[in-house]
């Protein structure tokens, strides 16, 4: 039974000689240094991609569920991740950014008065 299993898991040899091309291509374009353009440089768009992406992707099959053209989903996917992140960019993230010092000192007001407490001795020698 173990043998029957393991030969109908095979990869047939295309598959898995494509995976090979597709890791060298991965890394390749990995280790290039493209110039920059205006748009990449405006704002830091990373973030937000990785944090928005999974939800969209996961609401889009949602609603969606019996569309299951791979491309359409990636397109609408990775198009309304990319604007959300710039959404969240220019609106939150930057604007948070430039008042870091004020809220650092907000943060660090509240906790001000718990640092005196513990600066204190627990035990005072006895003289």
């Amino acid at each position: 039974m173990a043998a029957e299993d393991l030969s109908s898991r095979h990869l047939d040899a295309g598959q898995a000689l494509r995976r090979f091309p597709l890791a060298y291509v991965t890394v390749f374009l990995g280790m290039l240094n493209p110039p920059r353009n205006r748009i990449v440089l405006s704002g830091d768009y990373s973030y937000g991609v990785y944090l928005f992406a999974f939800p969209i992707q996961q609401t889009y099959f949602y609603f969606l569920r019996d569309n299951h053209d791979y491309a359409a989903h990636m397109a609408v996917s990775i198009t309304c991740a990319i604007l959300y992140a710039c959404f969240s960019w220019w609106l939150v993230e930057k604007p948070i950014l430039s008042r870091r010092r004020q809220v650092t000192a907000a943060v660090e007001s509240l906790f001000r008065p718990m640092r005196r407490r513990t600066e204190e001795p627990a035990f005072r020698p006895v003289a």
